[in-house]
């Protein structure tokens, strides 16, 4: 069997085994991973296996995509799920992030990350609700679009329905912080009793302002801010806890794996 072969049916098993995402997204990656290994190939610099593969082989592949005149943006794409993948096999190669291996785009700029500051340029509450559901809370928008308080709040927690997370599960989020009580304040005197966003206000409507909102902003419409959660609510209960239990808790408040967690930390938005 080819080295190229190899390294698709280990991919191919690997893939298979990682149940997360949508069924679209499971079978992009699985794309993106042949389409890499063909990369490999075309460049004669194939590794006996994919423990194998160092940062002179996602080098030579990056040029082989660029000289075939695959723009950066696409390139970005895929070395994301390429690095997903070689964190689930746990084989860490250094120093094959964006900017190390050359794709950075000016363009980049304009596409902030967020800070309290970005909220001073939006002008609707129920988009800075939107926004703070998830920097304060670790919901995704879907989550903050379907919030519902009459429903969701408790006194010391929210607690998410099965119906409205993005893991189909039951899960609890603490309010610990006078922030995250002002965001339940918040909450509650924007959102009709029985109501969240979307019944309020109809999908449409509220995605496009949102939308709108979120770019004046400076920030990205398509960006997940949970991240933000992520990587404030670690930090704090690492504080008090063995690092494995943080972790723990951050998984489970947000429905998430460590993989997942592991791109919120590091590759954010």
């Amino acid at each position: 069997m080819s080295r190229t072969s190899q390294l698709r049916d280990e991919a191919r098993r690997v893939l298979d085994s990682i149940k997360t995402g949508s069924h679209q997204k499971r079978a992009y990656r699985k794309k993106v991973l042949f389409r890499f290994v063909n990369a490999l190939s075309s460049t004669e610099f194939v590794p006996p296996s994919w423990y194998g593969l160092n940062k002179n082989h996602i080098t030579s592949v990056v040029l082989y995509w660029r000289n075939k005149n695959l723009n950066d943006n696409s390139i970005r794409m895929y070395l994301a799920d390429i690095r997903y993948f070689l964190q689930a096999i746990q084989h860490d190669i250094s120093n094959i992030d964006n900017r190390s291996l050359g794709l950075n785009r000016s363009r980049e700029k304009d596409k902030r990350p967020f800070s309290p500051d970005c909220l001073q340029k939006i002008s609707t509450k129920m988009v800075i609700l939107l926004l703070k559901l998830q920097t304060e809370f670790g919901l995704t928008l879907s989550e903050a679009f379907r919030f519902t308080p009459d429903l969701h709040i408790r006194e010391q927690f929210l607690l998410l329905s099965r119906d409205m997370t993005n893991n189909s599960s039951d899960r609890s989020v603490e309010i610990s912080t006078q922030s995250q009580k002002d965001v339940i304040c918040l909450a509650e005197s924007i959102i009709e009793m029985n109501q969240n966003p979307i019944k309020q206000y109809g999908y449409t409507l509220l995605r496009e302002q949102y939308r709108h909102e979120i770019i004046k902003a400076g920030l990205s419409p398509k960006a997940n801010y949970r991240y933000v959660y992520a990587s404030q609510r670690l930090a704090s209960l690492e504080k008090a806890n063995k690092p494995a239990d943080a972790k723990r808790i951050v998984l489970s408040e947000m429905g998430i794996t460590s993989l997942t967690l592991w791109r919120y930390l590091n590759e954010p938005g």
